[in-house]
């Protein structure tokens, strides 16, 4: 079983800065690029995590897990691997065009024999889970062997992780409103159950898994854009965890890659 092709789609060729500058106010475009847009060795959060799928997903049949309407990782990754198929709660994701088909899921069982792919992914679905052992052994179920599960998920120990953890859901979606000017951006709660670098690494012995890597990430402080004190805080913030791998525990993203055994 190879790794995924990617003659087509490299991390080098996806961009490095994904935010429309022209979509900002004017003070917001102005720290942006002052501190991040104007960086050469920058990247955000986007180009991470589908560099991080690219680099260690496996070639052949290829599984979005929570597909959505639009995901831009996804986007990139069907550059490298036609045939992606999708699966998501919501109807509406059988409009996303980097899907070559797709699957409605109850948010249980996944609707695929054992053994059915190579590769399983997921960006910022495992803090939506209630049932984590479970969506473990459904993927571990229809991998292939030697099969990968890749995921993006949030560190619960990060500040914007914190607020949205002890919030109720309703502030959480105001705050994405807001801040994003997306009401539907986030639609389902939010549990948080696995969703350290810790509990991942027990969850995926438990269920079978042997960890392939585990990285955290710090990007621009997107949750604080409505303010301009906050947004430089978060900087400094993002500057600090970046600086150190002592401090890697409190980035806000972890990327983690997970093989099912082949015997």
């Amino acid at each position: 079983m190879s790794e995924m092709p990617n003659a087509k789609s490299s991390p080098e060729e996806i961009p490095r800065v994904h935010k429309r500058l022209d979509k900002l106010k004017p003070w917001q475009r102005a720290l942006f690029v002052r501190f991040y847009a104007g960086r050469p060795d920058w990247a955000d959060g986007i180009h991470r995590a589908a560099a991080f799928f690219l680099e260690h997903g496996r070639a052949g049949r290829i599984l979005d897990l929570g597909c959505g309407v639009e995901n831009r990782i996804t986007n990139y990754l069907a550059r490298a691997h036609r045939g992606i198929v999708g699966v998501d709660l919501d109807p509406r994701a059988a409009e996303n065009p980097a899907i070559a088909e797709f699957h409605l899921f109850d948010g249980r069982e996944l609707p695929f024999a054992d053994g059915s792919f190579d590769t399983v992914f997921s960006n910022m679905v495992l803090e939506h889970v209630d049932d984590v052992d479970l969506h473990f052994r459904e993927v571990f179920r229809v991998l292939r062997p030697g099969g990968r599960y890749l995921l993006n998920t949030p560190n619960v120990y990060h500040y914007a992780m914190l607020v949205s953890r002890f919030s109720p859901h309703w502030f959480h979606q105001a705050i994405l409103g807001f801040v994003q000017a997306k009401p539907e951006r986030d639609p389902y709660p939010t549990y948080y159950h696995c969703n350290t670098a810790r509990e991942i690494r027990a969850l995926a012995r438990r269920t079978g898994f042997g960890v392939i890597a585990v990285l955290t990430t710090e990007s621009e402080p997107s949750y604080l854009w409505f303010n301009p004190l906050l947004f430089v805080l978060g900087v400094a913030y993002e500057r600090l965890v970046n600086a150190t791998d002592q401090l890697a525990f409190l980035r806000s993203a972890l990327h983690v890659g997970l093989e099912k055994p082949r015997h």
